[in-house]
């Protein structure tokens, strides 16, 4: 099998099957994940951010990744839009890491050359 798609193997208990990620998360390099209730629905999450800005000059940036959820895991899941998400992040992303500072959870947003982005869990 030859698959250009970025997904996930899932064990179905019968062995694994690839499952791709949404088309809005083809657009551009995933560079971290963070699995988590982002949304505080009781339900796990898939929040993936990247692009890579250090490319060559004839590919050019890879700079179209502005974030993107994957709610409702296991069974009910669909894509969150920027719009109804509310993040829409800029920059050549490399980490997302949740923090919890003084009982907020936050997340942390690591971009190279450039300032953290901080979001704060709902």
């Amino acid at each position: 099998m030859n698959e250009l798609r970025s997904g996930v193997f899932i064990n179905d208990g019968n062995g694994f099957h690839f499952e791709p990620f949404p088309n809005i998360m083809q657009i551009s390099f995933i560079q971290d994940f963070l699995i988590a209730d982002i949304n505080a629905d009781g339900l796990m999450d898939i929040f993936s951010a990247g692009n890579l800005f250090p490319s060559s000059m004839q590919e050019g940036r890879y700079a179209a990744d502005r974030g993107a959820i994957i709610t409702g895991l296991p069974d009910n899941h669909h894509t969150l839009s920027n719009h109804d998400s509310g993040i829409s992040l800029r920059g050549d992303i490399r980490h997302i890491k949740p923090l919890n500072y003084k009982g907020k959870e936050l997340i942390m947003v690591v971009r190279n050359n450039d300032s953290i982005k901080w979001l704060m869990r709902k």
